[in-house]
């Protein structure tokens, strides 16, 4: 495995309040827990246009795609009904074309409902093969003063 790339800075968090939907309750009056991905991955989304001002078409156009290969998620509550939850997320580390994401899920009073971490790889999609993040889209992943 490659060595994690070191910095000198801090990672981005990503934080985003999402609204439950009547669809994403399982019979019990719970959150699905297959919805919970769904969460994290759109709330990194939304966090980009919202606050960082870049979109999808924006990375597709430079031709970086991050695919998810591997997620690991701990429940430890269930998410009840119509609700807010806040999701935070970052990059914790970069390992050649790996980048893995921490994450947690919280309600509102600051119980945590989820926690765990996802490990995506950056793609060239113009070549279909794995590469390294590319330094200019970085910027939206770590705050400057990386190394």
């Amino acid at each position: 495995m490659n060595q994690p790339t070191r910095r000198t800075g801090k990672p981005i968090i990503y934080i985003d309040v999402i609204k439950t939907r009547f669809n994403d309750l399982d019979p019990y009056g719970h959150v699905n827990a297959s919805v919970y991905l769904d969460y994290i991955i759109s709330s990194r989304w939304n966090y980009l246009e919202k606050t960082i001002g870049v979109n999808s078409a924006e990375l597709i156009k430079q031709g970086v795609g991050f695919f998810l290969v591997n997620s690991n998620i701990t429940y430890r509550k269930p998410i009840k009904g119509s609700t807010e939850v806040t999701v935070k997320s970052w990059v914790s580390s970069i390992e050649g074309p790996l980048l893995f994401v921490d994450f947690a899920i919280e309600g509102q009073n600051g119980t945590v409902f989820s926690n765990g971490v996802l490990q995506f790889v950056v793609m060239n999609l113009k070549t279909g093969q794995k590469q390294e993040c590319p330094k200019e889209v970085e910027y939206l992943l770590w705050e400057k003063g990386d190394g």
